[in-house]
């Protein structure tokens, strides 16, 4: 099998010293996986990238240590809203256990006065007004009922003893949260912010007389501390992580016809067999330089075997009528080169290119990570050098060539 060059094409035009790092790494597994291939580094970005500088980022909102905890709250309670009265379903919530004999209060809570909240109109005017008033109305039924039915807030009031206040705040939020779930996947969504399901939360409390339970419990108190360790640095450096990228897909459209240039030059430079190996919006110039080159005919970077986008924004443009070179509804052009498209659905910048496109091999890989750190964890995956690999080795393979 003859070797090759792998010409790496960035996706940010800022941030230069992560080059080697990514360059470093992808030796690593070029090395690791065998692949009869050098490593080259297409440079663009100092030329051709934006300079940001993030004075137009606004600062993270000014909350209390609690409010910043209560937020965070909201948002894990959206994504599961039986989160706490599962906590209290379990000896580790703190809960004094089952109560032998009579009811406990918090029993006798449940079942003569909460049970039934949902289908008496005549206790819940006001929630009534305020759910008609912001057209959320039709949510709050089936979410009681889905958190209901999970027979968690029967056990919880069972458990609680003399803490029914506490329980009732939970289930409370439980039913607002799964409102919330319930909006946000309608099509289209509608929006429930947190403050407003505060709101329906402290009327459903007003009307069960279980007001006087305060909010610093255990529960707000380890938000309170995720919150400081792990959300808020998440918040503050999500928009200057995410802007670059989003800045340069921008900058694309002024640059875009140089940046392919570039490429085009550096490719037909290397003698041998090559591999564009993009990432980002380095895909989407990679793309466009195949589809330039093809137009002109086989001789415009015939040594080009192989064309590898990870986590690429080609796909969408085009589906945006946005390309420069390709207009949507066109196919790709005769001869063009063999194209692995690597997506991730943890990564929210990545597309997948096969239903748009014939005779082109998506694969898709999860990092398990979290949206920005997906975007950049497809060096790291062995499933992203295993479908490289088979690209390289089926390109470079006799029968291919013959």
């Amino acid at each position: 099998m003859s070797s090759a060059t792998l010409l790496f094409v960035h996706g940010t035009g800022v941030r230069s010293s992560s080059y080697a790092e990514t360059l470093h790494q992808i030796r690593l597994k070029v090395r690791e996986f065998k692949l009869p291939c050098d490593v080259k580094l297409c440079p663009w970005g100092e030329a051709l990238g934006i300079d940001f500088e993030g004075l137009s980022l606004p600062e993270p909102p000014a909350r209390s240590a609690d409010e910043e905890a209560q937020a965070l709250r909201w948002e894990y309670l959206q994504v599961d809203p039986l989160f706490d009265l599962r906590l209290w379903c379990t000896p580790s919530a703190g809960n004094p256990g089952t109560v032998l004999g009579d009811d406990s209060a918090a029993e006798t809570l449940w079942n003569e006065t909460i049970s039934s909240y949902a289908a008496t109109s005549n206790t819940k005017v006001e929630l009534s007004a305020l759910l008609e008033n912001n057209q959320i109305e039709a949510f709050f039924l089936p979410a009681w009922n889905k958190v209901v039915d999970t027979e968690l807030p029967k056990k919880a009031f069972k458990t609680a003893g003399e803490e029914g206040p506490s329980v009732a705040r939970a289930f409370a939020e439980a039913v607002v949260a799964q409102m919330m779930h319930d909006a946000a996947a309608v099509d289209p969504p509608v929006p429930l912010p947190p403050l407003l399901g505060i709101k329906i939360v402290n009327l459903m409390i007003f009307d069960w007389d279980q007001e006087r339970m305060g909010l610093r419990d255990l529960l707000l108190k380890v938000f309170g501390s995720a919150t400081k360790t792990v959300v808020r640095p998440i918040r503050t450096g999500a928009s200057r992580a995410i802007a670059p990228a989003i800045g340069d897909i921008l900058n694309y459209q002024a640059v875009g016809e140089k940046l392919r240039e570039v490429i085009q030059q550096e490719a037909a430079s290397i003698p041998g067999d090559v591999f564009l190996l993009s990432h980002s919006l380095g895909g989407i110039a990679c793309f466009e330089v195949m589809v330039q080159a093809r137009h002109a005919g086989v001789s415009g970077l015939g040594n080009v075997k192989g064309l590898i986008t990870l986590g690429s924004q080609a796909p969408l443009l085009y589906e945006f009528n946005a390309l420069q070179t390709l207009k949507k509804g066109n196919p790709l052009p005769a001869n063009f080169p063999p194209w692995l498209n690597v997506y991730d659905e943890n990564d929210l910048l990545s597309y997948r290119a096969d239903r748009l496109f014939h005779g082109q091999y998506d694969f898709q890989v999860d990092s398990m990570l979290p949206p920005l750190e997906a975007h950049s964890a497809y060096w790291k995956l062995d499933r992203t050098w295993g479908a490289i690999q088979k690209l390289i080795q089926n390109a470079l393979s006799p029968q291919s060539n013959g």
